[in-house]
């Protein structure tokens, strides 16, 4: 699975910015890696776990850039990005739970 995420504006009078971020399945690994949670429940998630896990990561990373480098609301940003980063831990502590 690839999930891509985008955002296009007017960055300064005349100058458009477009970003993407792609995330994938490597990308999932890396996240259950942060809680050594090893790469064979990978295929035990359900694809609508992984879709929303994915498409949350690639919000995450979007929304960082925005806010670093293109002039976001710093204050939203955080706050999106703090509840993204808890949805995110929340769903590893399941995992976690449910591995026992």
């Amino acid at each position: 699975m690839r999930i891509t995420q985008g955002w296009s504006g007017e960055t300064r009078s005349g100058v458009w910015t477009k970003l993407l971020v792609e995330v994938d399945e490597l990308d999932l690994y890396r996240i259950l890696a942060e809680r050594n949670l090893g790469d064979t429940i990978a295929s035990q998630i359900p694809i609508n776990q992984v879709f929303r896990v994915l498409s949350a990561e690639a919000e995450r990373l979007l929304l960082s850039q925005l806010v670093a480098n293109h002039g976001y609301n710093v204050e939203a940003g955080r706050v999106r990005i703090a509840a993204l980063n808890a949805t995110k831990n929340s769903w590893l502590d399941g995992l976690e739970a449910e591995r026992g």
